[in-house]
This record gives structure tokens, C-alpha cells and sequence, in this order.
């Protein structure tokens, strides 16, 4: 025996007086908007809906995981540019700090502080770590024991002192001026190979922070940066 097929609207609304409006769709043979779809019997005996709904077929699932998978590819080389250009904003302003605290420790204790990557009992010309450092003489500088303040870059990233008298530290006198004439703390991204920020420091002590466009920066590394490597 065939199953009968029925909706249960139809089941459910046998005991109760039909309306006006639904004798008026029998009569025109168009169905009440809003019913839902009938279920018919089909010749195996089984039921079937009339209404259809179409899912994903294995071609458009593919093609959109090749548009998904292209636009992340194309979205993560800017967002590691956005992570390098944070740290090197980042380091930027922690050795604005540090200056600030050296002039404030020359004028303080009345003597000559300054920072450098002090090692080996002297200072290197590319910058990792930074430390404070007192000159002891006019040859001779050491690490400022009262203020054990140390500053370690990221590890693509080098600092690099360029002033006009060729030295390896700056230095600021008991006064808080530069114990030398002004120069530029260029900060080099060795995987990058750009320079976008620098820090320029005038002969009064004073300091700032300069942000360089993509095409300068470029020009900055191989001006100063060139000779590193990664």
C-alpha cells in the first residue's frame, strides 16, 4: 500500500470552519499566498516536496576557498609591515626616553652622560643594546653605575649614530648640551632594509623624532645601513 501524503496544516485546520477567502482560492484554483508547499505522492510510494533549495555544488566551494586563500595571501605581507613599523615606533620612542633620562642625569649630577652600546670596555659604531655610559676622560667613557639602565632593540633592528665628529656614543655635558655637534640616530630594519624613523638630536640637546616615506627610507639604508648585515 501507498503511504498518503498530507502537510500537517492541512491536518491540523480538518475540524475548523474554512474561511471566505479560502473558498474564493478554490474557486479561482490559485493557492492562499503564505500556505506552504504540498506534499505530493510519487510513483515508488514516497513523498516529495515541491519546494527545492539549492546548496553549494563542489566548483563554488572550491572557487571561493581560491578567493579566500588569495586574499589572505595578499593581506599578510601588509600586516607584517604594520607589526615591523610598530616595533621600530616603539624602539624610536624608548630611545627618545633614554636620552632624556642621560641629559636629565648630566644636569643632575653635574657631569658628562651619555648613551652608546657599550662592550669590550668601549662603544660599538652600530647600536643593540644601549646603556649609560660617563666619560671618564677625554678618550675614555664607562658604564654609568648609579643608573643601570639598559635598552635592548629588537633583533632586526640597529641603531646607528652619525654626528660630524665620527663618535661612537652621544653625550651630553653637565649643562644638557651635546658634548659634540648635532647629528641623527638613524634606526636600520635589516629585513626590511628601510629606514623609517630617525632621531635627530641638535647641538643643544635637544631631540626629535622624524618619519621618513617609503622612497626616503630606502634612500637611508643605503646611505647609512648598507654595510650591515641581518
Amino acid at each position: 500500500m501507498r503511504p498518503l501524503c498530507y502537510d500537517s496544516q492541512s491536518a491540523s485546520n480538518e475540524g475548523i470552519q474554512q474561511r471566505p477567502e479560502l473558498n474564493r482560492d478554490k474557486a479561482t484554483g490559485l493557492p492562499e499566498q503564505g500556505t506552504p508547499a504540498r506534499l505530493t505522492q510519487l510513483a515508488g510510494g514516497t513523498c516529495s516536496s515541491k519546494r527545492h533549495e539549492r546548496g553549494l555544488t563542489l566548483i563554488e566551494l572550491l572557487v571561493t576557498l581560491l578567493v579566500l586563500s588569495m586574499s589572505f595571501g595578499l593581506a599578510i605581507p601588509q600586516l607584517r609591515q604594520m607589526v615591523d613599523a610598530n616595533k621600530e615606533r616603539a624602539a624610536t620612542h624608548q630611545i627618545m626616553a633614554m636620552l632624556a633620562t642621560a641629559r636629565l642625569t648630566a644636569l643632575t649630577r653635574s657631569t658628562t652622560i651619555g648613551i652608546c652600546d657599550f662592550g669590550e670596555l668601549k662603544c660599538a659604531a652600530s647600536w643593540r643594546t644601549l646603556s649609560l655610559v660617563e666619560r671618564l676622560d677625554s678618550k675614555k667613557v664607562a658604564r654609568h653605575a648609579l643608573t643601570p639602565t639598559f635598552l635592548t632593540l629588537p633583533r632586526e633592528l640597529v641603531a646607528i649614530w652619525r654626528g660630524f665628529r665620527r663618535r661612537k656614543a652621544i653625550l651630553y655635558r653637565s649643562t644638557g648640551t651635546l658634548d659634540s655637534d648635532n647629528g641623527r640616530i638613524v634606526l636600520c630594519h635589516t629585513g626590511s632594509q628601510r629606514v623609517r624613523f630617525e632621531i635627530v638630536v641638535s647641538a643643544s640637546g635637544r631631540s626629535r623624532i622624524i618619519s621618513n616615506t617609503a622612497v626616503i627610507s630606502q634612500r637611508r639604508y643605503q646611505r647609512y645601513c648598507s654595510q650591515l648585515t641581518s
